[in-house]
């Protein structure tokens, strides 16, 4: 395998470097964009700008800061090497994330983001949509230029645009560890809107039943249909909010086995 070029080198240190500080972000609300600088040993406008793109990162550097993170030598060889970028698979109407890709953006207001694009009187400020989806708009900037990478943003006449339909990660019998995160996510969010959404805004039901467990693989396609004509019949007309649609089916009890059927 070819090495990478000095520029790849950069921009793959940068996007590994941006991850490092929105997971941080993740685990603590609180953390700043000081906080990563204080970490780094780096003044807080040169790392801004190393995030942003708009700042090479010497060998020194990325050797420094792979030394004040704790990084194990393998991992900072690779930093120093590049890594590969992921990439996005089309396939019929549906845009399939690769594994790669989707563990690259998976926290949950990249998918926010995409959406809030279609909603009416969008803007591409980074602070904007910060304040819609209530993230830092270091998170917000980190995550536009994610989704500009992977070619799911796209830019015409200077304002974002989603530049794909649907997006799914699905893979029968995959569960990915990003995958696992993302749905974490997801549920933290249906857990807030509990307390802090008005009722007129939302639908929370649930349901128990005593299933047969042989049709539970044509339960999880008609779900899948369900969700999809759901979006359909929502997307209607002038779009105003971005919504998440949650479908959960599992398990409350453990399966009888023969010998208690038997018994």
């Amino acid at each position: 395998m070819p090495s990478a070029s000095p520029v790849e080198v950069n921009e793959n240190f940068r996007h590994w470097l941006q991850k490092e500080f929105t997971d941080k972000c993740r685990n603590n609300p609180r953390y700043s964009l000081r906080s990563f600088a204080r970490l780094l040993d780096t003044d807080p406008s040169s790392v801004s700008q190393i995030l942003a793109g708009k700042r090479r990162v010497s060998t020194k550097a990325i050797q420094k800061i792979c030394g004040r993170l704790s990084l194990s030598p393998e991992i900072s060889t690779r930093l120093l090497e590049g890594a590969p970028a992921p990439n996005v698979v089309q396939t019929a109407s549906l845009v399939l994330l690769s594994a790669d890709a989707f563990a690259v953006i998976a926290d949950w207001y990249h998918y926010a983001i995409l959406e809030l694009t279609h909603t009416v009187g969008f803007k591409s400020d980074p602070r904007w949509i910060a304040a819609k989806l209530g993230i830092t708009p270091s998170e917000a900037g980190i995550a536009i230029d994610r989704l500009e990478r992977l070619e799911l943003l796209k830019r015409y006449r200077g304002q974002l645009k989603k530049s794909h339909g649907i997006l799914t990660n699905f893979r029968e019998g995959v569960t990915a560890p990003a995958l696992r995160e993302f749905q974490r996510q997801v549920l933290q969010k249906a857990l807030h809107s509990i307390d802090y959404v008005a009722p007129e805004e939302k639908d929370i039901t649930s349901m128990t039943m005593a299933v047969n467990v042989d049709l539970i693989p044509e339960a999880r396609k008609r779900a899948r249909a369900f969700r999809r004509e759901l979006c359909d019949f929502l997307c209607q007309g002038p779009r105003t909010k971005v919504y998440n649609l949650g479908v959960q089916l599992y398990p409350v009890s453990k399966a009888t086995n023969q010998k208690e059927l038997d018994s």
